[in-house]
């Protein structure tokens, strides 16, 4: 998506590609008095592009031995292809940065970043053959140096123009930095084997889990006793009728000989208080009426009028 929104914004403008070399010369760096850099590395780097120069020995001054020199018997050359965009308003061309990062490579091998610093390529771009000489301050990224120094030289070269949407105009496609970087792996290919070893863990960690499970349900089918209430052999003697089924419920002589010879008696005290239970009383509503009738009535008084 971010390249598409790259070439929508380079629509109706030009572009002009040009051919940078820079040559080194020397490295002056200061540091502390607790630790020393073993052998350094000039990065010239833009996002993924990136241009190695090799690793030289530090080695510290006689008047201040905390201040070293890394010195090119002879300059070494690097190069890169920019393509820089002209403003169809300003026919001026856009800013595009590019890093110059100081490293220390120790004996293992690990790189260490000490100091950064960034030039705007359109400052040295021009049409004509131009060179430069550069005295850049590096800004340091770290407490182990005071100060960092890049004598270099920088020379422009003029290769073309074009439309921006053209594919021959565009930076990352250029030869001549591809065989630049030919000893850096792109990180594409890494972020792709990436994917396809934890595509591969997964899967196998997925096998791993489904043959598991698959003992686990063995062990359990082959159990007499079922461990858990949803195992194989509960859900064996599981003796609910199904819809599909035919057969009933079961009969309560056939339920009371599920009680194994292995269980527990149960107390005597248990056995009456459920058969107690168990007992229906033959129970009859009240009938007053015959309750008044079987009771003897007083004898009536004869009315009497005296006189």
């Amino acid at each position: 998506m971010g390249s598409v929104w790259k070439r929508l914004q380079r629509v109706n403008k030009r572009a002009a590609k040009f051919q940078f070399t820079v040559s080194y010369h020397q490295i002056t760096v200061e540091t502390t008095s607790k630790w020393k850099p073993n052998r350094l590395s000039i990065i010239w780097t833009r996002r993924s592009r990136r241009v190695f120069s090799e690793a030289l020995p530090w080695e510290p001054t006689m008047k201040d031995p905390l201040r070293g020199l890394v010195v090119w018997p002879v300059p070494e050359n690097k190069e890169i292809s920019v393509t820089l965009f002209k403003d169809p308003r300003t026919q001026e061309l856009e800013d595009k940065d590019w890093t110059f990062v100081l490293e220390d490579v120790a004996t293992t091998g690990k790189r260490r970043q000490l100091a950064v610093a960034n030039i705007n390529m359109r400052k040295y771009a021009s049409v004509e053959s131009t060179q430069h000489q550069l005295n850049l301050t590096l800004k340091p990224t770290t407490k182990k140096i005071n100060s960092a120094n890049l004598e270099c030289t920088l020379s422009c070269v003029f290769l073309r123009e074009g439309k921006a949407t053209d594919e021959d105009m565009q930076s990352m496609a250029s030869l001549m930095s591809t065989n630049n970087n030919s000893d850096i792996a792109p990180l594409d290919d890494f972020d792709e084997e990436d994917e396809e070893g934890s595509l591969k863990h997964s899967l196998h960690e997925v096998s791993d889990l489904t043959n598991q499970l698959d003992m686990l349900t063995n062990s359990l089918s082959g159990s007499e006793f079922a461990s858990t209430p949803m195992s194989v052999a509960s859900l064996r003697e599981e003796l609910t009728p199904l819809a599909g089924d035919d057969k009933g419920f079961p009969q309560i002589s056939d339920t009371n000989t599920l009680l194994t010879e292995d269980s527990a008696p149960c107390p005597p005290s248990f056995i009456d208080n459920q058969q107690s239970k168990n007992v229906r009383l033959m129970l009859q509503p009240l009938n007053l009426k015959e309750a008044e009738e079987s009771q003897p009535q007083p004898p009536r008084l004869q009315d009497s009028t005296p006189g």
